[in-house]
């Protein structure tokens, strides 16, 4: 059974006791994995925010009745959603791609421990150990 006691004081204590808990330790996270959540969080918020504009604009055209000016703004709305999600998309793309070749290239992401062959996963990526201990696809 997992030790399920925290030690330690201030305002953060309990959140890192959870944390540790639930991702397995508080070893310091590479900084192109860090960058790489950052860059997701911020990217799945746009992408929220996009649907939800789009909505908005479903709304503004269904409750137009008729209206040709509030449908043209509606249409508008819901058209810019849709390049913006697509605009989302190729960002998180690019950048899953981006970041993925950082963290195979860094050093930052050898010393895993297991065995040659063995699964890995780091930022998102998974792949397998090699001799040296790097994780590579």
């Amino acid at each position: 059974m997992a030790d399920t006691t925290c030690s330690g004081s201030g305002p953060l204590a309990g959140l890192n006791c959870a944390g540790n808990q639930a991702y397995g330790g508080s070893g310091p996270v590479p900084v192109p994995v860090l960058v790489g959540s950052v860059i997701n969080v911020i990217l799945g918020f746009s992408g929220l925010i996009l649907v939800g504009l789009f909505v908005y604009g479903g709304i503004l055209y269904m409750t137009a009745q008729g209206d040709t000016d509030r449908v043209k703004v509606a249409k508008k709305t819901m058209i810019n959603a849709v390049i913006g999600v697509v605009i989302i998309v190729t960002a998180y793309a690019a950048a899953t791609f981006v970041i993925g070749s950082l963290i195979r290239s860094t050093p930052t992401s050898t010393g895993f421990e297991g065995h040659p062959g063995d699964a890995c996963s780091i930022g998102g990526f998974s792949g397998t150990l090699d001799s040296s201990g790097a994780c590579v696809q």
